[in-house]
């Protein structure tokens, strides 16, 4: 399984906005290079998480981008699932939350041989991810932003 980027840059984002909770809203453009993400690609992030609740936007001169709660209370798999949905590993599962009785393979559920490994692997992903909040990241990350390398020295 992959992380997309725009889940990346969410929660990236998010933490950014976490370490200054309470004091006023952030500039987009600040968010966008401190954290090293396109601001046009973050502006359409953003608006995603504000259809969600999780931040508010202020208007003006001094406007920006704010925590719309507590970095306590946002949890990685909130931010996530506002950008992407829930992270279900296989469609079956979108499924069973419509109270479907087969998959779009046409196979009834309760007779589907891997039904229960995506099931648990959904859980696990869903348990790890509403298990860290925002400020959990905080207080595990102390350390300055470091640039990240080129593309071409990453290989």
């Amino acid at each position: 399984m992959k992380v997309s980027a725009k889940s990346e840059y969410a929660v990236r984002a998010m933490v950014y906005l976490a370490r200054s909770f309470g004091q006023g809203p952030v500039p987009l453009s600040q968010v966008a290079e401190r954290e090293h993400i396109p601001l046009d690609f973050l502006e359409q992030v953003m608006l995603l998480l504000r259809n969600a609740g999780l931040v508010k936007s202020m208007r003006g001169v001094h406007g920006g981008y704010l925590l719309a709660s507590a970095p306590e209370g946002v949890t990685v798999g909130a931010v996530m699932a506002a950008v992407e949905g829930p992270p279900v590993p296989v469609s079956c599962i979108d499924a069973l939350a419509d109270d479907q009785q087969t998959c779009n393979m046409g196979v009834l559920m309760l007779d589907c041989s891997t039904r229960d490994v995506w099931v648990t692997l959904y859980e696990r992903i869903s348990e790890t991810l509403n298990g860290i909040s925002l400020a959990d990241l905080c207080r595990e990350h102390t350390q300055p932003n470091i640039t990240p390398l080129p593309m071409a020295a990453r290989a």
